[in-house]
């Protein structure tokens, strides 16, 4: 008995391993081979409120990353090109984006063999990932990630099963308060430790398949690892800007009020999906229900939140403000947007910017200096190579990943701008220079 419990437990360890390794492999081959593209649509399709949700949706269903999308569109607030308002809509959408994990597992995951179509997925991504550059290695590699996922969807499906025979589940709670706690916990537990709700869901529904969780409990196990995902957004704000902030509080909020509204009108809605989809899908089992279940409480929270929203907005404005930041502190570097160069890119261009007026402003304050002025000039100054070291370092850790050409070399035109703009800072505090202000305006134009 233990030694079959413990092969039971080995086995879904490991297609939980599979899984995870799965979704990793498909969601950073797609987000290289999406490269600058997801930066392009969203600044193109968050004009209004419904097509920044359209676009969480799709860009997340796209990626299978959510955590990519949250992070670009935080770039995107941080770097003024989004307005917050537009900016929580997409987050919005993003939520509703990952309920298309669910569905490819309620639509094939589940009743099909799996390793009939990885084991080809295997050799085409990898006859892609070594033979290939750029964007053709990058699908080569979703297709392995989506391969191996598919593997690890199969190998819980089995293990599952396995483990409803070997283990005597009826001795768990399964009504009352106690009960609802318990799974509310378990789901928001396992999603803080993976750091993915995909997996959460997909194990959920794994075991609502194989008869070892009825469907109100595995609801409640859904619903705490939509809450859970709320752990990366507010991680990720710890330290940040005041937009980060603003969007990890957005996000948090938002699956707060819809777990109160779905938690609150639970038994409501499960009967009416059982009543709809014995009328479209007669026979359907629990895999489907949840499923359903999923999508409908995530649209569910995005129509609560339509009136709360902009209120919930000018509170955030409101609460988290920037602290009043000197001149040596950057303002447009986010380490949490490294992982898209373009967006990390972008942030540099606005902070090496605004390095370059501030040296424009110490030329024309020097221009006309004296002798009481020189120790706050020289004060700035030193500000100024401080914000220029954090411009580098910032580059130096975005040298670290594979970069696009384009990016590659906008980064050494970068490097070479930061070298004049130092010696022009260098310059207005060293000796008078005849001209001095037009030498600056000149190298400033020249350089941006």
């Amino acid at each position: 008995m233990l030694s079959q419990l413990f092969h039971a437990i080995a086995g879904l360890l490991g297609g939980i391993g599979l899984f995870m390794l799965g979704m990793w492999l498909l969601s950073d081959g797609l987000k290289l081979a999406a490269g600058g593209a997801l930066q392009r649509i969203l600044a193109q399709s968050t004009r209004t409120r419904w097509r920044a949700l359209a676009s969480g949706i799709g860009l997340t269903a796209a990626v299978q990353s959510s955590s990519a999308v949250t992070v670009a569109t935080v770039g995107f607030v941080n770097a003024g090109l989004v307005p917050m308002a537009r900016a929580v809509w997409v987050m919005y959408g993003s939520n509703i984006g990952t309920t298309t994990i669910g569905w490819i597992v309620a639509l094939t995951g589940l009743q099909m063999r799996m390793d009939a179509w990885a084991l080809p997925l295997v050799g085409i991504g990898m006859l892609l990932r070594l033979g290939g550059r750029g964007r053709r290695a990058a699908y080569g590699q979703a297709l392995v990630g989506l391969a191996v996922f598919l593997l690890g969807i199969a190998s819980l499906k089995v293990q599952f099963a396995g483990l409803a025979g070997t283990v005597d589940f009826s001795t768990l709670p399964d009504s009352g308060l106690s009960a609802a706690a318990m799974y509310f916990a378990i789901g928001l537990v396992l999603t803080l430790l993976v750091q993915s709700s995909g997996a959460t869901v997909v194990i959920t529904l794994s075991a609502a398949a194989a008869g070892i969780v009825p469907v109100p409990l595995a609801a409640l196990v859904i619903i705490g690892a939509d809450l859970g995902t709320s752990s990366t957004a507010a991680l990720s704000a710890i330290g940040a800007s005041a937009n980060a902030k603003r969007a990890a509080a957005s996000h948090v909020l938002f699956n707060l009020v819809t777990m109160v509204v779905t938690i609150a009108s639970l038994p409501l809605l499960l009967a009416a999906i059982r009543r709809l989809l014995d009328i479209l899908q007669p026979g359907h089992g629990p895999v489907l229900d949840l499923v359903v279940f999923t999508t409908l409480f995530n649209v569910l929270g995005v129509l609560v939140m339509v009136p709360i929203t902009p209120r919930m907005v000018r509170f955030l404005e409101r609460h988290f403000i920037a602290a009043p930041e000197d001149l040596a502190r950057p303002r447009y570097l986010d380490d949490s947007v490294l992982a898209v160069p373009e967006l990390a890119l972008g942030g540099l261009l606005r902070e090496a910017q605004r390095l370059g007026g501030l040296c424009l402003q110490l030329g024309q304050d020097a221009s006309q200096r004296k002798v009481s002025q020189m120790p706050a000039l020289r004060q700035r100054h030193l500000c100024i190579d401080t914000l220029a070291e954090h411009i580098r370092v910032h580059i130096s850790r975005l040298n670290r990943a594979e970069l696009p050409a384009p990016v590659a070399d906008a980064l050494v035109a970068l490097l070479r701008g930061l070298q004049h703009y130092e010696q022009l800072g260098h310059l207005a505090v060293a000796e008078p220079v005849v001209d001095l202000v037009d030498g600056f305006e000149a190298q400033h134009g020249r350089l941006l």
